[in-house]
């Protein structure tokens, strides 16, 4: 339990998980829009292709 606290505290997700609910994915706040355009998007995939798929 403490692990996973922590965990939850250092990648800063611990707004979305409720850790005193037995369901803790229950209440999950509502997913945040995207700030990247698509072209972004399009690029940073390319660019993951390119790194990790040579």
């Amino acid at each position: 339990y403490k692990h996973v606290q922590e965990y939850t505290v250092s990648y800063k997700v611990s707004n979305f998980v409720n850790l005193d609910k037995l369901d803790i994915f229950s209440d999950l706040e509502s997913s945040l829009k995207s700030e990247c355009s698509e072209y972004a998007t399009e690029k940073n995939e390319r660019l993951y292709n390119i790194k990790f798929n040579q």
